[in-house]
């Protein structure tokens, strides 16, 4: 019941107080906000779909963060570029110098992160770079979010490949 009450807080507080959770949903109807949650009929609950959409960005101002001396700046300017994912494509060279020779391991771990936001479509091209990355790279939390990324470019030859989950 605590969960029911959460959702409809959130709702409420995040702009759908005009279409609040109803409590008469069957599973068949239609909801302008989402999808009925499975096995869930009998509370009416509703989620929103969610779809990742490519932010506009500035990729030209933000490549010349990406070289700044100053490692908050140039995260920053990868957390924007994640944001931008495809769009943030004309970048991808610069991206990968910072992956392969920042000195701050969050900086390359965001990198590694960013080429994962751009997807399959725009980051295919690095397969090479983030293959080297992965070989070359020290910091085991960067070496996760390089095989993250490789994943969602390249799973058929990822490292993580044919690897079953670890049980409790």
């Amino acid at each position: 019941m605590l969960l029911i009450e959460s959702l409809r807080f959130m709702r409420q507080n995040h702009g759908h107080e005009k279409h609040p959770i109803s409590e008469d949903h069957s599973a068949s109807s239609h909801h302008p906000y989402g999808r009925h949650l499975p096995g869930s009929a009998d509370h009416g609950l509703w989620y929103d779909s969610v779809k990742a959409v490519s932010k506009e960005i500035d990729v030209v101002t933000l490549m010349e963060q990406l070289q700044s001396n100053r490692s908050e700046e140039r995260l920053n300017a990868l957390i924007e570029l994640g944001d931008g994912r495809d769009n943030a494509a004309p970048a991808l060279d610069a991206i990968l110098e910072v992956l392969t020779s920042d000195k701050d391991a969050k900086v390359r771990e965001m990198a590694a992160y960013v080429l994962l936001q751009m997807g399959e479509k725009s980051a295919k091209p690095a397969m090479a770079a983030i293959k080297e990355a992965y070989a070359k790279e020290k910091n085991p939390t960067v070496k996760l979010n390089i095989v993250n990324a490789w994943n969602a470019i390249e799973p058929e030859t990822s490292p993580s490949q044919g690897m079953t989950p670890a049980g409790p």
